[in-house]
């Protein structure tokens, strides 16, 4: 049973669904998603936790005692107007921190970094043929791509002093993907008034192969008072390396029938870069309730534009991000379920060119004695894109979360 749980858990990450934002500089980016956060407005800092600990804030999580074992799950459904409703679901991250001293934590995650997953096929039919030799010629087009870069996150925590805490995490990303366009040339045969036979004379394949490389570092800090918070982050991509192997193969050539291959493969890096940049606040309504706000400037891997998918670059944005929660005490005289965690919220990302808005909300369950989790988040949006066949995409997404805390290290 644990065999092929854990074999369910690999082929989870090597999925991810076909949204707008795959097809942008090396696909959508899907790093740390927590349904508590999420439900916040897709907050980077606060998860509305009793605890105050957020998992994509290091700078929080030297706020609990225990070790903490945590991961989540996404299922995602989206529509676009020239294609079907579809659905997939991934695995989020695997995270673990333990306490190292007095307020101080170190945490390990596995969380993708980007992930893209398409493949279409255009059949040509409203493309105009080509009479050639005698012969009417008509083409079909498939495009495949899959792959990502994955982040092995290293962070540690600490309180500097009563009002203000620091986080570091070290990212070690790695991975591949694959992109494969395919040709396909066929001889239109009429049979009847009106009636076409679709005869394939051959087949041309470009396929690259990307493996990726690459080091990032980001910063957390957290300035707290009784009633107010402070958040601010800074990421910078240190090095990317990708190595890429680029074949192309005929079948059946048209002149010769034979099959032709060639092969070629380089490297490229790249330098430092700022790519994230963000600064969020928490204000405590009373002693139950809390509503936070936060703005961040999302910046583009350094990446060559030949490696771009589709050669669409990846847009620097600004993203606002608005969230509000509530704790209700659980009155069961059981002390199993503890307390209940409502949250709601909205999000809104947009450069000149493109945009994408949402709502959010979601429910949290602490139970024995606020030291484990159940968090269920859920988000509904609409966005454009740069590929006019992937216009006015509607998505939602649920994501569902579990932590587990206990005194494993002393």
């Amino acid at each position: 049973m644990k065999i092929k749980l854990i074999i369910l858990l690999f082929f989870a990450f090597l999925t991810a669904n076909i949204t707008t934002n795959s097809f942008q500089g090396l696909g959508e980016s899907r790093v740390l998603e927590d349904p508590s956060m999420l439900a916040l407005g897709g907050s980077w800092y606060f998860s509305g936790q009793t605890n105050g600990v957020a998992v994509k804030s290091t700078s929080t999580f030297w706020r609990t005692k225990f070790s903490q074992l945590s991961s989540s799950f996404s299922f995602i459904s989206n529509k676009f107007d020239n294609f079907d409703f579809q659905s997939n679901q991934i695995l989020n991250y695997i995270h673990f921190q333990f306490p190292i001293g007095e307020n101080k934590s170190l945490g390990f995650s596995l969380t993708p970094s980007t992930r893209a997953s398409y493949h279409f096929f255009d059949k040509g039919l409203d493309d105009e043929n080509v009479l050639f030799n005698g012969e009417i010629l008509n083409m079909d087009l498939i495009y495949y791509g899959k792959g990502g870069i994955t982040d092995l996150k290293i962070s540690y925590s600490s309180l500097v002093n009563k009002n203000f805490s620091i986080g570091f995490s070290w990212d070690i990303g790695f991975g591949n993907l694959l992109k494969r366009d395919t040709l396909l040339v066929n001889n239109l045969i009429v049979t009847d008034f009106n009636e076409f036979a679709y005869n394939n004379l051959y087949i041309d394949t470009y396929e690259s192969r990307f493996l990726f490389k690459s080091n990032s570092f980001n910063v957390n800090g957290l300035y707290s008072t009784n009633n107010f918070e402070l958040a601010s982050s800074l990421t910078m991509d240190y090095n990317l390396v990708i190595d890429e192997n680029k074949n192309y193969f005929t079948n059946n050539n048209f002149y010769t029938g034979t099959e032709f291959l060639s092969n070629s493969s380089y490297e490229q890096s790249t330098g430092i870069n700022i790519r994230n940049f963000g600064l969020g606040c928490s204000y405590k309504l009373n002693k139950n309730s809390a509503i936070n706000f936060e703005i961040h400037r999302n910046n583009q891997r350094l990446i060559p534009s030949d490696f771009e998918l589709f050669n669409i670059k990846k847009m620097n944005t600004t993203s606002m991000h608005f969230g509000i929660f509530k704790w209700v005490p659980s009155k069961s005289d059981f002390n199993v379920l503890n307390t209940i965690i409502l949250r709601s919220g909205w999000y809104y990302e947009f450069s000149k060119e493109y945009y994408d808005f949402g709502i959010t909300m979601g429910i949290g369950l602490e139970y024995f004695n606020n030291s484990s989790l159940v968090n269920l988040g859920y988000k509904l949006g609409y966005r454009n894109s740069m590929l006019i066949e992937l216009n006015n995409e509607l998505y939602s997404e649920f994501i569902l979360s579990f932590v587990s805390s206990d005194k494993w290290f002393k």
